[in-house]
């Protein structure tokens, strides 16, 4: 059974994208930057960028159970995990991520498309990301 709810799941997918999305222009910027040698400014502009604060801040304010729930649910949606093996998942993720911290989320790349798609196979399935939802 998940330590989490479906809205914070919905949450950690709406951060991740606006992670993803910001990572996403950044590179393009960076190889367009580099191939006219003004790499360093971008890397100074993107110092200050927030989307990756903004998920490590959402994750790392969940409860280890929380966290070891999001890990479990990306697992299933990348196909690691069966669905019916959610509480065997759990348990490991708890057993070896001892540790979670936002970098280990914040690194599986498709963060919000292996939670969208966990959620699908799990039966829960987010259509549609609640436009109500406010990110900080």
């Amino acid at each position: 059974m998940l330590a989490i709810s479906t809205l914070k799941i919905a949450h950690a997918i709406a951060y991740a994208r606006q992670h993803d999305n910001s990572a996403a222009s950044w590179d393009r910027q960076m190889q367009e930057d580099f191939e006219q040698e003004l790499g360093h400014a971008i890397l100074g502009a993107f110092a200050g960028g927030t989307s990756r604060g903004a998920l490590a801040d959402f994750i790392g304010a969940l409860s280890k159970d929380e966290q070891a729930s999001l890990l479990a649910v990306a697992w299933i949606g990348r196909g690691a995990v069966h669905p019916e093996d959610l509480d065997a998942a759990i348990r490991k993720a708890k057993a070896e991520h001892i540790d979670i911290d936002d970098d280990y989320l914040i690194g599986i790349p498709l963060l919000a498309e292996y939670l969208l798609d966990g959620m699908e196979k799990l039966g829960f399935p987010i259509a549609d990301l609640d436009p109500n939802i406010r990110l900080a």
